[in-house]
This record gives structure tokens, C-alpha cells and sequence, in this order.
């Protein structure tokens, strides 16, 4: 077992160019039997790792893991170096949610790390039952094909350090293959030791949710459902490539860019001649070339340029991070506003709602406007107020689960600047829609539902104020 899996693990770095002998490797080590199943076959394999131990200081027992992981590297003679991330104070600073500022301190320690070990590559012990965890849970997040795709064995991503130089890292997970009772095998046929994280048990937790009950109910209708969840993934993945190569060279192709990227204009006529798949991911790789925040762009705001170019000359639609999207005579416009140009009255300054009920039959087209959403007219308890976030607004995530609004903006990257300029529909203290995000799983249509509440919102741009609530 111990002899077949390195050799497995040596196979898959050299398959995948993950990295060479002779470079210096910064390995993310927690303590955990991953980091420390990896950081021992490297080190066997005759790989230069360098542990790196991030501590969280958010467990009683963080020094005692980040003692184990320095006695670890002594004994296996590999340089070690630990760092202390406070991310309680990130979170009253950023508004990030625990896990998100510990992840986003813990890669910020690992890409300083890497230019202090001279290396150009980081190694994550991510397995195949993470691969599985994290393809179920973009999947009930609504996740496209990007988020379907799960982790990929090797990632770049350009740092810019604090000094303002930029570099180019890579990120390499070996141990992507492998699952986790193989991992647990090996450290016990040779007798090693590990630290548990209690929170992992923590079934409050998404997740931990997937980890501890969702896959051991479906590996009781298939075995190998990790196996075959890991393996869609990596078709997924392939599928994604393709397509966003396809709109990169389509991109390159028709789009027309100034040189500081500030603005794209992409034609109407070549565009909707292409594939309706194909479209989103056009749109998604003109958000790329120009520099508008991947992170805060949403499905919505895909289908929301996607739209315009069914529209009528004068239609616009507002993006993440100061961007719009405007529809002119033969192209869609995509650029960033400036205060020159929100003076001018760009912006949305205005938002009216206008509603109508009917009887359900059983039958329901989709409506064709991206703000015209439909809901359960039963279900709703006082009259529909369109407004602004307040504090004790809850959105139902999923049917009879409710999630603060505010930790919701957290948990979707919403910048805290922008939170107070989305407006939503509100049922009291209760979340009907999120305008150009999400609509509450409470008070959807269903085959139960007697009479609809059809809402539709209207947009007028001009100078920029914060419209009143109107009903």
C-alpha cells in the first residue's frame, strides 16, 4: 500500500508538470493527516518542501498543533516557518465571515512565504473527498460549469506583493486523486501521528454538513460515488476550458477595447449568432479582459448583458465595482463609470415597482424580463415593500432556512460599500428578492400555490440619490 500510492502520487506530479526535484516547494501544513501525509511523501520523494503553519489562534489547542507541525519539520529536516493570522480583526474590518478571513489570511501568509523560500510553487494536500465535498456544495449553490469543476490540480495566480512586484504562483495539489481513508492508511502502516480539528465535526457547518452526512448517504446508493462525482469534475472541467477558449478567441475576434480597458463594446449581430451557452461565457471573458470583479459577478449579471442584446436601443443594466453595460445602436457597451459620467446621469437613481396577481393553473412560463420575478401571493404576510436592507432582515436560502441578510452579502462577496445600494423586496423583516441576486426559497411558486404575486421593477437612470420605498 505504502510503495503503491508514492508511486501513484510521483506518476500524478509528473502527468500533471505539478513541479521538478529541484525546486523548492511551500507546503500549507496544519497538522492535519493530509498536510502531514504530503509533506512526508514529498520529503521521501526526494522533493524540497518547506512547511508553512498558518495558526488561526481561533482553537484553544492552535499552539499545540502549531508545536506538533515544528517538531514534524525538525525530524524530517525540512525548513519551517509559522505564521500568526488574526482574523477576528480581519472580520470587524472586512466584514468577511470567519472562514473567508481565515482562507484569505492563510493564502496571504503562503504567498509571502513563497518568496521567502525562494519557490514559485505552493502544495495544498486537498484530496478526492474534498474534491467531492466541494463539487456538491457549488453544485446546491447554483454553481455553473466553473464551480461543477471543483479544484484543479494545478492553478496560477499572479501576486502582487507588497512592494508592488508582481509574480506569477503556482498552486498544486498532489494529493487530488487520493482518497481520504488511503491517506489515513498510509500514516498508520508507518506509525505517524496527526491533529484532529475538532470543528470539522461540527455538523452546523455547510460543509461539514456534505462531509458527514450528504456523502455517506450516497455512498450507500453507489460506493464509489466520490470516485464518480471526482471523475465528472474533471470532464466538467474540461468542458469549461473549452468553452472559455472558444469565447477568448471569439473575444479577440469581434470586441473592441481602449487601451486602458476602461470600456469593450461587443456586436450584437456576430454575437447572437453564436450558441446561447456559448453567450455567458463571452460575456464572463469580456469581464475578465476589462478588469471588472470576477468575484462579485454573478450568474445574474451574466444573463443581464446576455439580455440586452435582445433589447432595445437605451436599455442598461448596472454591474459590480462602478461598471455598466448599456445597449447602443449595434453593440452592447461595457464600461467602467466614471464621476464625469455618473454626473451625466449613468447611474440608477430611480427604481419603481409594479405588481399584479392571478390565479395559478398549474402552469408557469418564465418571465422574460430580468426583473420580473413571480411568488406564492399566499405566503406573504404584509404588503410587498420595495426598499433598502434594514437591520433583522432574513433571506430563505433554502425552504424553511434563513440566513441574516447581512451574513448572506458576506458569504457572496458583496463589497460593504454596495450593500446599502442593492435593493430588495421586502416582506417585513423577511426578503422576498434581492434585485439581480436571488429570490427567497420560502416564497417561490410551486405546485401547491393558488394565487401568484407577479412583480416587475422598473429602472430610471439620472443623477444618483437613494430613491424612497415604493409600494
Amino acid at each position: 500500500m505504502k510503495a503503491d500510492l508514492i508511486s501513484r502520487i510521483q506518476a500524478y506530479i509528473e502527468a500533471n508538470a505539478l513541479f521538478k526535484k529541484e525546486e523548492r516547494v511551500v507546503l500549507g501544513c496544519s497538522g492535519g493527516p493530509d498536510s502531514v501525509a504530503l509533506l512526508i511523501i514529498l520529503k521521501e520523494l526526494g522533493y524540497e518542501p518547506a512547511a508553512v503553519h498558518v495558526n488561526h489562534g481561533l482553537r484553544e489547542s492552535a499552539g499545540e498543533d502549531e508545536a506538533f507541525v515544528r517538531d514534524l519539520a525538525n525530524r524530517l529536516g525540512v525548513p519551517f516557518r509559522a505564521e500568526h493570522a488574526d482574523v477576528r480583526s480581519r472580520v470587524a474590518e472586512t466584514g468577511e465571515s470567519v472562514e473567508e478571513a481565515a482562507r484569505n489570511l492563510r493564502y496571504e501568509i503562503l504567498f509571502r512565504a513563497v518568496r521567502t523560500f525562494g519557490a514559485k510553487t505552493i502544495a495544498l494536500a486537498h484530496h478526492e473527498n474534498d474534491q467531492a465535498e466541494t463539487v456538491l456544495f457549488n453544485l446546491v449553490r447554483g454553481s455553473g460549469l466553473r464551480g461543477l469543476s471543483g479544484m484543479a490540480p494545478l492553478q496560477i495566480r499572479e501576486v502582487i506583493h507588497t512592494d508592488g512586484k508582481k509574480q506569477k504562483i503556482r498552486i498544486v495539489r498532489p494529493l487530488l486523486f487520493v482518497k481520504k481513508a488511503e491517506i489515513l492508511e498510509f500514516l498508520r502502516e508507518r506509525g505517524e501521528s496527526w491533529r484532529e480539528d475538532e470543528t470539522n465535526r461540527d455538523d452546523r457547518i455547510s460543509r461539514n454538513q456534505i462531509r458527514l452526512h450528504v456523502i455517506p448517504e450516497l455512498e450507500k446508493v453507489r460506493a464509489d460515488s466520490v470516485d464518480k462525482i471526482a471523475e465528472a469534475s474533471d470532464w466538467i472541467r474540461e468542458v469549461d476550458a473549452y468553452l472559455t477558449k472558444k469565447a477568448a478567441e471569439w473575444i479577440r475576434a469581434h470586441a473592441e477595447t481602449n487601451k486602458k480597458s476602461s470600456w469593450m463594446e461587443l456586436p450584437a449581430e456576430p454575437f447572437l449568432q453564436e450558441e446561447r451557452v456559448l453567450q455567458d461565457y463571452m460575456v464572463a471573458e469580456a469581464f475578465r479582459t476589462i478588469g471588472l470583479p470576477m468575484k462579485d459577478k454573478g450568474r445574474k449579471h451574466l444573463e443581464a448583458v446576455t439580455e440586452l442584446f435582445l433589447n432595445t436601443v437605451g436599455k442598461q443594466v448596472m454591474l459590480p465595482g462602478e461598471w455598466t453595460a448599456v445597449r447602443n445602436y449595434t453593440v452592447v457597451r461595457i464600461e467602467k463609470l466614471s464621476e464625469k459620467s455618473r454626473d451625466e446621469g449613468r447611474a440608477p437613481v430611480e427604481y419603481l415597482m409594479n405588481t399584479r396577481t392571478f390565479s395559478f393553473d398549474g402552469t408557469l412560463g418564465f418571465p422574460k424580463k430580468t426583473y420580473t420575478k413571480c411568488f406564492d401571493y399566499d405566503k406573504i404576510k404584509q404588503r410587498p415593500e420595495l426598499r433598502f436592507r434594514k437591520p433583522g432582515d432574513l433571506i430563505a436560502v433554502a425552504p424553511g432556512q434563513h440566513k441574516k441578510l447581512k451574513d448572506w452579502f458576506i458569504d457572496e462577496k458583496i463589497p460593504v460599500k454596495e450593500r446599502d445600494r442593492i435593493p430588495v423586496i421586502a416582506d417585513g423583516r423577511d426578503i422576498l428578492w434581492i434585485l439581480g441576486y436571488r429570490m427567497s426559497a420560502d416564497h417561490k411558486v410551486t405546485a401547491k400555490t393558488r394565487t401568484v404575486l407577479e412583480i416587475t421593477i422598473d429602472i430610471k437612470y439620472g443623477r444618483e440619490a437613494r430613491p424612497e420605498a415604493e409600494a
